[in-house]
C-alpha cells in the first residue's frame, strides 16, 4: 500500500539521508524537476534548491532532524533551469539511520491564482454589502465615524468611539500603533493578527488605508477586516492532527480511502463527516453502499469498477453537502492497488472552484458592461511598448483579433488618423516625461477606411521600483455617434439662425413695402404735375437760360418718378401672373437680352443648364426681371478694364438648402448666377437686400433692384442669398419650388 500511494500521489514525494542524499522518489517528482528517476537518485537537496544555499539548507535539516519535521514553502530548479513554486511539508522517519521523507506541492498555480484573485478582489472592492468583510471609518483622532456589516459588534454602538473605548488596552495600543503609522506616512498596511473582542479571541485580516480630504491631505483611516478565526483555527487542528499521525499519511492533506473489489473499506485518512455527511465512528470492514448516499454509493462503485478493468486512473469530481459547511466540491483520483483493491485520493476544491467561477463571473460582467457602454480597457506595458486590449477595444478599432501584435507604435501608424497622431504622441511622452496622463480625443481609422471618433482616458499609473512608469491602465470609449449628434445638432441650430435671419428680413423687407407703396402713391401725383407744367412752360418759354433750368428740372421730376415706379414694383402692387414655365429657356432668353452689352464689355459668358430641369411656377415678366437686375449687377462689379471678366449661370435640381419642417427631404429647382469680380465684402453681405442700400456709386443706382429681387421670389415661395466663391468672385443664388 506504501508504494501504491507513493505512485498515484499527485504530490512530489521524496526520501533523502541526514547529509540530504536523494534516497527515492515519486514520478510526481520526476515530473515536476524535469529529472530522471535516475538522474534525481545521485543528488542531493542542496543541488535542487533554488533559493537556500547549500549552507543553508544543511541547517535547515538539522534543524528538522531536532525538532522532527516543518513546513515550508520554497523553490527548485528544474532541469531546464526554471524556478518551480512548491511547498514543502518534511517528517522525520522513527529509528536509525536518520530518514527524512518530503512531500511536495506545486503552488506555482495556487499563486498565480491568489494574484488573479486579489486583483478580481481589487476591481470589485466596493461590494461591501453582499462580502464577508466589515468596514469602518475613523477620523484624525480615531473616533469611528462610521461602521458596516460589523460581525463582532453592534455598528451603532462604535460611533464615536476609539479603539481604547471598544479593546482590551492590549489589543487597543496595537490597533492604535498601526493606524498611527498610516496617518503619518499616509500607507496602506495590511496585517493578519489575533484579536481580543468580546471577550472572544479572534484572527483578523486587518487592511487599514488612509482617506483624503479634498485637499490630498490624510484626513482619516478607512479600515477592513475579514475574520479568519475559523479558517485560522482549522488550519491549526489540522497541523495538530498532523503532527500525531503517521509520518507519509500526515505529509498528504488530501482524504485517502482505500476498497477491495465489492466496495469494502479496508481503511481510511478522513473526517467522516467530509467524506459521507455523517458522524460516524468508523468505516472499516463496511460497505461503500451500506453507509453512504445512493448517488454518492452509485458514482464511487462505477468508478471502482472501471479502475480495475482498465488498470487506468480514474479523475473525477463531485460534489456532497457538510453539516454546518454547506455544498462541499471535491476532486477524487482513484487508481489500482493491487488485483482486487483501489486507493483514492479526494482533494477538496470548493474554494478553488468558487474563485474560478467568481472570476469568470467577473469577467463575463465587466465584457456586458463594456459592450453596452462601447467602454473597452486597456494596459500599456510602458518599457515594452506593449498593448493589452479587453475584447470590446477591438470592436472599437475595427481589428480582428487574431491580427493583433499588441504593438504600440503599430497601432499608431495603422490605425490612428495622420492628423491626430501627435496628441497622441504628445500624451505618452507626457506620461513617460512627466508621469501624468491626460484624456485625449481622437480618430480611429477602421480598416474598411471609415473614420471613428474615440475618447481615451487613463486610469491608474503604476510606477516600478525606480520610480518610472511602467504600467499605464485607461479605458477608450467610441463616441462617434455622439459626435454624429452633435454635428447635427450645430448644423440645425445653423439652419434655424438662418431661417430666423431671413424670416427678420423678410418681415423688414414687407413693413419697408407698406411704407414705400403709402409714400409712392402721395409723390405720384405731384410729380405728374411738375413734370407737366415744366414741359408746358417749355414751349411757351424763348429765353435760353429759363429753357435749360427747365430741362433740369423735368429730368430730375422723371428721375424721381422712375424711383417712385421702383418703389410701387418693389411694394408689389400688382399680383403676378403665375404659370408652369420652362426656366431653362427664359434663362438662355434673358442671356440673349444683354448679349450686346456684354460683347462690348469684354466679358465671356458661359450657360451650364441641366436638361432634366422641372417646370416651376412663375410669373415669366417679373422672373425675367430678376435676371436682368442681376446680370446687370454682375456687368456692373467686373468692370470694363478686365480682359478675363466672366459670367456664369447656371441651373440644376436637388436637395434645398433651406429645408422645410413638414418636409425635410424635398427638393428645388436652383439658378445661380456668379462672377469672377472682386466680389462683395463680408461687413456687406447681410444688408444687400435692404431698400435704398447700394454698394454702386451715388447716381448711379437707386438701391431697390435687389430688394425688388429678393420681394418678387418671396412671392414665388423661393429663396434668394448671395455669397462669395471660394476662389473670388460673387454669386447669386435663386431657390424655387418644382412643379408638382
Amino acid at each position: 500500500m506504501y508504494q501504491t500511494i507513493v505512485q498515484i500521489m499527485t504530490d512530489a514525494y521524496w526520501l533523502v539521508d541526514e547529509h540530504g542524499r536523494l534516497l527515492d522518489v515519486n514520478d510526481a517528482y520526476c515530473q515536476l524537476s524535469g529529472y530522471s528517476r535516475e538522474e534525481l537518485l545521485g543528488m542531493r537537496l542542496p543541488d535542487l534548491d533554488a533559493i537556500e544555499s547549500p549552507e543553508i539548507v544543511t541547517a535547515h535539516m538539522q534543524k528538522v532532524l531536532t525538532q522532527g519535521a516543518d513546513c515550508f514553502e520554497t523553490q527548485h530548479r528544474r532541469k531546464d533551469g526554471r524556478l518551480v513554486e512548491i511547498e514543502i511539508s518534511v517528517t522525520v522517519l522513527p529509528g536509525e539511520p536518520k530518514r527524512i521523507i518530503s512531500i511536495a506541492r506545486d503552488i506555482s498555480e495556487r499563486k498565480r491564482m491568489e494574484e488573479a484573485l486579489r486583483i478580481s478582489e481589487e476591481r470589485y472592492r466596493l461590494s461591501l454589502a453582499n462580502a464577508p468583510v466589515s468596514v469602518a471609518t475613523q477620523d484624525r483622532n480615531l473616533r469611528f465615524t462610521w461602521a458596516f456589516n460589523q460581525r463582532t459588534v453592534d455598528p451603532n454602538h462604535v460611533i464615536g468611539k476609539t479603539d481604547a473605548d471598544i479593546f482590551p488596552p492590549e489589543t487597543a495600543r496595537e490597533l492604535v500603533a498601526l493606524k498611527q503609522q498610516v496617518l503619518e506616512t499616509g500607507q496602506e498596511i495590511r496585517r493578519q493578527l489575533w484579536v481580543n473582542s468580546g471577550g472572544q479571541q479572534r484572527f483578523l485580516d486587518l487592511c487599514l488605508a488612509p482617506l483624503h480630504d479634498p485637499a490630498g491631505q490624510v484626513s482619516g483611516i478607512g479600515i477592513s477586516t475579514v475574520d479568519l478565526t475559523q479558517q485560522k483555527l482549522t488550519e491549526e487542528a489540522l497541523i495538530e492532527s498532523q503532527a500525531r499521525a503517521q509520518a507519509l499519511l500526515e505529509a498528504v492533506p488530501d482524504l485517502i480511502f482505500r476498497l477491495n473489489r465489492e466496495g469494502v473499506f479496508l481503511d481510511y485518512k478522513a473526517d467522516l463527516r467530509d467524506l459521507y455527511a455523517q458522524d460516524l465512528p468508523s468505516i472499516v470492514g463496511r460497505r461503500n453502499r451500506d453507509i453512504a448516499p445512493p448517488e454518492f454509493a452509485d458514482l464511487i462503485d462505477e468508478q471502482l469498477k472501471r479502475t480495475l478493468e482498465t488498470g487506468q486512473m480514474q479523475i473525477f469530481e463531485y460534489s456532497l453537502p457538510i453539516p454546518g459547511r454547506g455544498l462541499r466540491r471535491y476532486e477524487a483520483r482513484m487508481a489500482a492497488s493491487g488485483a482486487d483493491s483501489v486507493t483514492a485520493i479526494v482533494r477538496d476544491i470548493t474554494e478553488r472552484k468558487q474563485i474560478e467561477e467568481q472570476m469568470a463571473q467577473n469577467a463575463r460582467d465587466l465584457k456586458m458592461a463594456q459592450h453596452y457602454s462601447h467602454v473597452g480597457s486597456w494596459i500599456w506595458d510602458i518599457a515594452n511598448g506593449r498593448l493589452e486590449w479587453s475584447d470590446e477595444m477591438y470592436l472599437i478599432y475595427g481589428l480582428d483579433p487574431a491580427g493583433f501584435t499588441g504593438d504600440l507604435a503599430q497601432v499608431i501608424a495603422r490605425a490612428i488618423h495622420p492628423d491626430d497622431r501627435p496628441a497622441i504622441e504628445a500624451s505618452n511622452r507626457s506620461v513617460i516625461e512627466q508621469k501624468k496622463p491626460y484624456p485625449v480625443e481622437y480618430r480611429v481609422v477602421w480598416p474598411d477606411g471609415s473614420l471613428h471618433t474615440v475618447w481615451a482616458e487613463a486610469g491608474e499609473l503604476i510606477l516600478d521600483e525606480q520610480g518610472r512608469p511602467s504600467l499605464l491602465k485607461g479605458y477608450t470609449q467610441d463616441i462617434t455617434e455622439r459626435k454624429q449628434i452633435e454635428n447635427e445638432l450645430r448644423a440645425q441650430y445653423a439652419a434655424l439662425q438662418d431661417a430666423q435671419a431671413r424670416l427678420l428680413q423678410s418681415e423688414k423687407l414687407a413693413s419697408i413695402g407698406q411704407l414705400v407703396a403709402g409714400v409712392a402713391h402721395e409723390l405720384n401725383n405731384p410729380l405728374t404735375s411738375v413734370i407737366l407744367f415744366s414741359q408746358l412752360i417749355q414751349t411757351r418759354c424763348v429765353d435760353s437760360q429759363i429753357q435749360s433750368d427747365l430741362e433740369k428740372i423735368v429730368a430730375e421730376a422723371q428721375r424721381a418718378a422712375r424711383i417712385v415706379r421702383g418703389l410701387l414694383d418693389f411694394a408689389r402692387q400688382r399680383p403676378a401672373a403665375m404659370r408652369p414655365t420652362d426656366l431653362n429657356q427664359l434663362l438662355s432668353t434673358s442671356l440673349e437680352m444683354i448679349a450686346y452689352e456684354l460683347r462690348t464689355r469684354n466679358i465671356q459668358s458661359e450657360l451650364h443648364l441641366d436638361p432634366h430641369l422641372p417646370a416651376a411656377m412663375v410669373d415669366t415678366h417679373q422672373f425675367q426681371q430678376v435676371l436682368v437686375n442681376l446680370f446687370q449687377n454682375a456687368w456692373q462689379a467686373l468692370g470694363n478694364e478686365r480682359s478675363d471678366s466672366r459670367l456664369s449661370v447656371a441651373s440644376s435640381y436637388g436637395p434645398a438648402r433651406f429645408q422645410a419642417a413638414n418636409d425635410p427631404a424635398r427638393s428645388v429647382i436652383r439658378i445661380t448666377v456668379s462672377d469672377n469680380g472682386p466680389g462683395i465684402p463680408e461687413t456687406l453681405l447681410a444688408r444687400i437686400f435692404d431698400p435704398f442700400f447700394s454698394t454702386k456709386p451715388v447716381g448711379q443706382g437707386t438701391g431697390l433692384g435687389l430688394s425688388i429681387c429678393h420681394g418678387i421670389i418671396a412671392e414665388h415661395g423661393g429663396h434668394i442669398w448671395a455669397e462669395n466663391l471660394p476662389g473670388g468672385g460673387a454669386q447669386f443664388v435663386i431657390e424655387l419650388p418644382a412643379v408638382g
